[in-house]
Order: C-alpha cells, then sequence, then structure tokens
C-alpha cells in the first residue's frame, strides 16, 4: 500500500509489470485502490525490450502510467523515458525507490523518492 500513497493523486490510467510475481503483487495493492470496488487491468511488459516499451507508453497519452519493474531495469527504462543516461542500476537489495518521470509537451523532468 506504500507505492498506492505515493501515487493516489495521480490516479493512474494504465498500470504495468513485468511477469513476475513479486512485480505483479507490488502493482496490485494500487490496481485495487483507484477505482472502488474494480481493479484496474495489470498488463504485463516484456523487460527485455525496453525501447519498444518506452515507445508504447509515450504513444498512451495518459496523464498518469504506473509501471512496476526491477532494479536492473528500471533505471534503463527511466532513462529511455528522459532521453539521457542519468540513472544506474540499482544495487540487489535496493527495493525502496520510485521513479518519477512527467511528460508535458516537449518538457521532462524527473525525480525518485525513496519510501
Amino acid at each position: 500500500m506504500r507505492l498506492y500513497d505515493l501515487i493516489k493523486d495521480c490516479r493512474p490510467q494504465y498500470i504495468f509489470s513485468t511477469p513476475f510475481i513479486r512485480t505483479f503483487e507490488t502493482a496490485v495493492p494500487t490496481a485495487d485502490s483507484v477505482i472502488p470496488n474494480y481493479r484496474l487491468q495489470i498488463q504485463f511488459y516484456d523487460f527485455d525490450e525496453l525501447e519498444e516499451f518506452t515507445a508504447k507508453v509515450l504513444n498512451l497519452n495518459a496523464k498518469c502510467v504506473l509501471i512496476v519493474g526491477h532494479n536492473s531495469t528500471t533505471p534503463a527504462l527511466a532513462n529511455l523515458l528522459i532521453k539521457q543516461e542519468k540513472y544506474k542500476q540499482l544495487a540487489d537489495n535496493e527495493y525502496n525507490k520510485a521513479f518519477f518521470i512527467t511528460v508535458n509537451g516537449g518538457k521532462i523532468e524527473d525525480k525518485v523518492i525513496e519510501y
């Protein structure tokens, strides 16, 4: 539920997760909470195809998207979204980081929050 508390104000329209139990279970509380009495569908993405997935996300034209991934691939995905090499792979024991990427027209803002 801590993740949902971080993003509840943006009310995600789409939720993506890698097809692994831990990432899926991380996404479930948010999927259950966005719309009362309804679970927003969690769609799987291929973490080996990050460039294609980045294009898909940017073409959604959504106000808010939640993507739940891995310590080894989420920083790479963030880099693709912000179009620069800023973030490095996280350590195996780092599970407390949330990357926030805002794309508004041509302006991109990014930040990392520890929770």
